[in-house]
């Protein structure tokens, strides 16, 4: 199993009022005065003085300071840091040093962690954003409800979170604005490298999990372009290749000969799958924003191919084939670009097996159902899912069957469709063993249930069966 790594939440426990006064202190730090924090020390009662001019009536606690703006960076070993001195420079622009602090608190200290709790979870306590953020990014955390709050603090003077009565709401746009990347790309939040290259490293994952071979930079543009909606140009792509190559992450050629290859051939790039750094990079942080809540490991799911998956489907031990189900269909959310992947999920005592959504270019949201019964599936089940579907407002339902389905399921699905609102997709036996043997089926498959829909929709549903031909 991929080890997750362990992100603490930062212990940041100043008031409002102390970033609301940012400025005074970050000079009060500069000229020497983390060695006069003493109330009765002359350069404290100046600051003090200038706080009392701003109509700042809080008593500050002088530990409380000196834990935050060492936390900040701004202070190491009572001095100031370089940090510290471009903080001092940029400390009457407020919107400057607020996007100086984003960055080292956001990106370089790991604060997005709290930020995709928060996003999850906008709105609800901060008992519930400790347990969130204990599931997810700290096991051992304990309950630091205190933490929370003085965080929540620290995202509403930045402008990430807004406080409405007792707690807080995440404030999307913001984030999006000093971070400058879409918070459906947060994972792309690591390292030194351009959003685009992790765009396109991120798509070149996909694509290997579906076949390992080399991948023209027409297949890594179009990939980009169906999972995050980026359009990249292309006469980048070399610059884009060349930054993931040199940290090894892909390998990059042309298509030619010898030494001086033609210029504008088309460049082929490879996952290099065996690098460490590679593995660390993506499967810790996708681990979290792809599968939330799973009983396996991502990174290892990425690893296996369909065909082997299938193969672990036929085992003898009914457990295992549940799981090694589970995995195929969360597999196929993976290379559809779905998010949110969670698998047995318990809404209301039901549980469901595979629950995922998409963002771009709309959120939808998808419930997938794995059925390894003896006998084909029938009209009772489908009832049953579309009834868990409609009462959890999923837009999707997806069935994957190994025995298939009965012969009047296909008619009553489509009733069921028109009826419901709620898009239905049948997977069986020989979909499932057609992924194994050629992945890229997955399209195929999805084009020939959609064209279903389509003609149900259109009120063609009677003709349904000619699209299977």
């Amino acid at each position: 199993m991929t080890e997750k790594p362990i992100i603490k939440l930062q212990r940041l426990r100043c008031s409002s009022a102390f970033y609301n006064n940012l400025d005074l202190f970050i000079e009060f730090f500069y000229n020497g005065g983390y060695e006069h924090l003493s109330s009765k020390d002359e350069e404290w009662l100046k600051l003090r003085k200038e706080l009392d001019k701003r109509k700042v009536k809080e008593k500050f606690d002088f530990g409380d300071i000196k834990s935050t703006i060492r936390m900040l960076d701004i202070i190491q070993n009572s001095e100031i840091t370089e940090f510290g001195k471009k903080a001092y420079e940029i400390k009457k622009n407020e919107e400057k040093l607020k996007q100086l602090l984003a960055d080292k608190m956001i990106k370089e200290k790991e604060g997005w962690a709290y930020c995709n709790v928060l996003s999850i979870l906008s709105g609800k306590s901060r008992e519930e954003l400790a347990d969130l953020y204990q599931e997810l990014f700290d096991p051992e955390m304990q309950e630091e409800y205190t933490d929370i709050s003085k965080y929540n603090i620290f995202l509403e003077w930045l402008g990430i979170a807004k406080k409405t009565g007792s707690s807080y709401v995440f404030v999307q746009e913001k984030f999006e604005k000093l971070m400058g990347i879409k918070f459906r790309d947060i994972e792309l939040i690591d390292r030194n490298l351009k959003p685009e290259s992790k765009l396109c490293l991120l798509a070149l994952i996909r694509l290997n999990s579906m076949e390992e071979k080399d991948y023209d930079v027409k297949e890594v543009r179009n990939a980009v372009r169906t999972l995050y909606g980026e359009k990249l140009n292309t006469h980048h792509m070399q610059h884009y290749a060349e930054e993931l190559r040199k940290i090894k992450f892909i390998s990059y050629s042309h298509k030619g000969k010898g030494e001086n290859k033609k210029r504008g051939s088309v460049g082929q790039w490879r996952l290099n799958k065996e690098n460490s750094e590679l593995k660390k990079f993506t499967f810790g942080l996708l681990e979290k924003f792809f599968l939330l809540n799973v009983d396996w490991d991502l990174g290892e799911v990425i690893d296996k191919s369909f065909k082997k998956i299938l193969e672990e489907m036929k085992v003898e031990d009914k457990y295992k084939k549940g799981v090694a189900l589970e995995q195929f269909a969360s597999k196929i959310c993976w290379v559809l670009g779905l998010r949110n992947i969670k698998n047995r999920v318990l809404e209301e005592g039901v549980e469901l097996d595979v629950t995922a959504n998409k963002l771009y270019p709309f959120f939808t949201k998808f419930l997938i159902q794995c059925k390894n019964h003896k006998n084909s599936i029938g009209v009772p089940v489908l009832v049953k899912e579309l009834g868990i579907a409609s009462v959890e407002k999923y837009n999707h339902l997806i069935i994957f069957s190994t025995s298939g389905f009965v012969s009047n399921m296909r008619p009553y699905v489509n009733k069921s469709i028109l009826s419901t609102g709620i898009n239905v997709y049948l997977f069986d036996n020989e979909d499932i063993e057609l992924i194994s043997k050629n992945p890229n089926a997955i399209y195929q498959i999805f084009e020939r249930e959609n064209k279903i829909i389509e003609g149900v929709r259109e009120g063609t549903e009677g003709n349904w069966f000619e699209y299977l031909k």
